[in-house]
């Protein structure tokens, strides 16, 4: 692989943008293919049901691939708005409804008056869809602009207790898997009585940030865990589990150094 970049790093970076932008834009961002040929990534992404392809230049950056989208999806929904010219079927339709004598593309006025209706609502069908792609493009690359900003400047400090001991303790850890226990909010050295509620919090500012599916599926949570209610404690002791990619989610720059 080129450059020491992986395929799997670089689905790894497009799916992260894909999750992002699912969260942020109100409607489904899916990769559909990513491939490396020649030192090219060739992408094919479903916006809201409607396929967009791009091709960039490798990377495993995922503040790169949310910026060469962002430019791409703006590109795309401009270059369907020209397309459409919705004043000038209007006035098509009204020509042939006063029954002008010109003829379209070779037919008669009279067999297009025949299936006037079926035209103009294969037509107008076809206008909405484009228009409503092109709509969702242009949300897209505006939620992809503030990506580096809003995602890549989180640093563990932004959280609370419970987030940053977790990634502290992963770092130096050789295991693959982590837990935040019941015992942890119980003793000597327990966790703050609010940890849990501020880590919940955190949650849901990483769910933000990165979509919930990435982030549910990196962070594990015990519904309805309450550390200060033992009936609610799960049998088996652990109240989360942090998955190995969860530092993923993490600026730890500052900590490895």
């Amino acid at each position: 692989m080129e450059n020491n970049v992986s395929v799997a790093a670089v689905r790894d970076a497009f799916t992260t943008v894909a999750s992002y932008a699912t969260a942020h834009a109100g409607f489904p961002v899916v990769l559909e293919k990513c491939g490396v040929v020649q030192g090219i990534v060739v992408s094919r992404f479903a916006v809201d049901g409607y396929e967009l392809e791009f091709n960039m230049t490798l990377t495993s950056d995922a503040g790169s691939v949310a910026r060469v989208l962002a430019i791409h999806a703006d590109w795309k929904a401009g270059d369907i708005r020209a397309g459409l010219d919705v004043a000038d079927l209007w006035n098509t339709w009204w020509n042939v409804c006063n029954g002008d004598d010109a003829e379209l593309d070779g037919t008669s006025v009279e067999l297009i008056e025949a299936k006037l209706e079926e035209v103009q609502e294969h037509v107008i069908a076809g206008v909405e869809a484009d228009a409503e792609f092109a709509s969702d493009l242009f949300k897209l690359a505006e939620v992809l602009r503030g990506y580096r900003e809003h995602v890549e400047a989180a640093t563990p400090a932004e959280f609370g207790q419970i987030m940053q001991g977790m990634v502290e303790t992963a770092l130096v850890s050789e295991n693959g898997t982590w837990f935040v226990e019941t015992e942890d909010f119980v003793g000597e050295g327990a966790w703050h009585p609010e940890a849990w509620s501020e880590f919940l919090e955190d949650l849901t500012e990483l769910r933000e940030r990165f979509g919930a599916a990435m982030v549910d599926n990196l962070i594990a949570v015990v519904p309805g865990f309450d550390p200060t209610g033992e009936a609610t404690w799960p049998a088996d002791g652990i109240a989360a589990t942090f998955y190995g990619d969860f530092l993923k989610l993490f600026d730890t720059a500052d900590l490895e150094a």
